[in-house]
């Protein structure tokens, strides 16, 4: 559990030219209830679609 908390904190909080971070501490992951957790996992692979569609039509 802790190493799926600690990669989604990473994915949340990674910011470059094509993704847009969240400010979110491990503590606060750490923290919540699955279904929380379950939201804040939508919104982690929402923004890395996001990215990923900047990115390609950038290309």
């Amino acid at each position: 559990m802790q190493d799926c908390i600690t990669t989604l904190v990473e994915v949340l909080n990674y910011s470059d030219e094509n993704k847009t971070s969240i400010n979110v501490s491990y503590e606060t992951l750490i923290n919540c209830r699955l279904y929380e957790l379950e939201y804040w996992n939508l919104r982690a692979e929402k923004l890395l679609e996001d990215s990923e569609k900047r990115i390609s039509e950038s290309e």
